[in-house]
């Protein structure tokens, strides 16, 4: 078996992670849209912010396996979120609005962005301090 670098682990428990959450995100929206007429713009920031708590779980947890001081960790994750959110109004008031796509486009584009941007800064801001090394990635790293 092919074992990967620690990172390389991080990157694909982050992208698990990251599918499940947009899965939901994806599911959340089509039901506000399709199901409640909501209008796929506020139905978009509502699906987001209702992934949320499902998203730090599992990116906490399991993807940067982190510990330590989850106040400061959470005010972090929870700035990066408020960002996220405020892009993905932009985002899809952009595209269904202005460009006229259709919402799906915009669910897309809103969840690409926002997964590419988020793993950039949880790595680099949001878990970089309270990070531990798992097991299994130092076993990975020494190539056990």
């Amino acid at each position: 078996m092919l074992l990967l670098p620690g990172s390389l682990h991080r990157l694909v428990r982050f992208g698990m992670a990251g599918i499940i959450s947009t899965l939901f995100f994806v599911v959340i929206v089509n039901v506000l849209v399709l199901g409640f007429d909501m209008g796929p713009v506020v139905a978009s920031a509502v699906g987001y912010l209702i992934a949320l708590s499902l998203s730090y779980v599992l990116q906490s947890r399991f993807a940067f396996r982190a510990s330590g001081n989850h106040a400061s960790q959470i005010t972090r994750f929870l700035i990066t979120s408020v960002a996220g959110l405020g892009s993905t109004y932009v985002l899809m008031a952009l595209i269904c609005n202005v460009l006229h796509w259709p919402y799906n486009i915009g669910t897309v584009a809103v969840a690409g962005f926002v997964s590419i941007t988020n793993y950039i800064v949880f790595t680099i801001w949001v878990f970089r301090q309270v990070s531990t090394v798992h097991p299994s990635d130092r076993a990975a790293n020494r190539g056990d």
